[in-house]
């Protein structure tokens, strides 16, 4: 907000609603630029809430990621080996982009053993919308890629 506004830290005050974690979006700015142009442009404290409708469609979106696996097992079912690639599409800026990616490696894996894991993990910029935190933090797209029973179409 600071480099937004051009105001020093100190001279900023921001009242978020009390809640938990960050449950997808109190990490990243979304209504608080606005607010703030707003508080600044009147004169006066600005509250700003929006129907879920207005927070869907104006709010930040769950990271795409194209996910390729290839998993290998003995005969006997034994899984060996795990090779996972990641591509996450960040859109413009990275705001939160390499943290939701490090999450999204850390995951790949799920809850097996697994003595032979390589993970690679590439976080691109694109025309796209803006990326960013949201619930499962890169770990739901892993998670489903992992579990998907066979080749999803793209």
């Amino acid at each position: 907000m600071s480099r937004i506004l051009a105001i020093d830290e100190e001279k900023i005050h921001v009242v978020s609603s009390p809640m938990g974690g960050s449950f997808g979006g109190k990490d990243e700015l979304n209504v608080q630029p606005y607010a703030a142009l707003l508080a600044l442009k009147t004169g006066c404290p600005v509250k700003i809430h929006q129907t879920r409708q207005e927070s869907m469609i104006a709010g930040i979106k769950r990271h795409p990621m194209k996910i390729e696996m290839r998993t290998g097992a003995d005969e006997n079912g034994q899984i060996l080996a795990h090779d996972v690639e990641i591509i996450a599409d960040t859109g413009p800026y990275s705001t939160l982009g390499p943290a939701i990616l490090d999450f999204a490696v850390e995951h790949a894996v799920g809850p097996y053993r697994i003595p032979h894991v390589l993970v690679e993990g590439k976080s691109v910029y694109t025309n796209n919308a803006v990326s960013g935190e949201f619930r499962g933090f890169g770990g739901n797209q892993i998670t489903f890629a992992l579990e998907a029973d066979g080749p999803v179409s793209r």
